[in-house]
């Protein structure tokens, strides 16, 4: 592979994790507003929701959004890109769920156990992608 190829390469892959530091800020800012909706009206019981938002939408998509931009390599594997959608689908699901379960409408359970394992499957492949490639990635 040329130089010219191996640029274009690693521009691609770090348009992986430019685009999930943009999600994280998304999450993030979501997350902040729930946090001051809840201060404001005392409806604490949306804590898990807004934890989660911010622990896995905006700290941990962002640290996964670093990675793949400082190793782009590793953005350039069907890995990634799964991890990706699982992840935000999930989390969109595992949070909208709680959101309705802590209303009063338990019967989201369900959305709200298959985001939690949409999300949990995007973080499990995350973790093969950069434990078994990180390794052989080039430095």
């Amino acid at each position: 592979m040329n130089d010219r190829n191996l640029k274009s390469t690693s521009n691609r892959g770090r348009a992986l994790g430019v685009r999930l530091l943009q999600i994280a800020v998304i999450y993030l800012v979501v997350g902040m507003l729930g946090g001051l909706f809840m201060a404001a009206t005392h409806q604490l019981q949306y804590g898990p929701v807004h934890a989660h938002m911010n622990l896995l939408g905006w700290a941990t998509l962002a640290i996964a959004g670093l990675v793949y931009h400082v190793h782009p390599e590793l953005a350039e594997h069907w890995l990634a890109r799964a991890h990706a959608w699982l992840h935000n689908v999930g989390l969109v699901g595992m949070t909208l769920g709680m959101a309705l379960m802590f209303s009063g409408r338990m019967e989201a359970l369900p959305l709200a156990f298959a985001g939690s394992g949409l999300a949990m499957i995007g973080v499990l492949l995350f973790a093969v992608n950069l434990c078994a490639r990180l390794s052989t990635a080039r430095a």
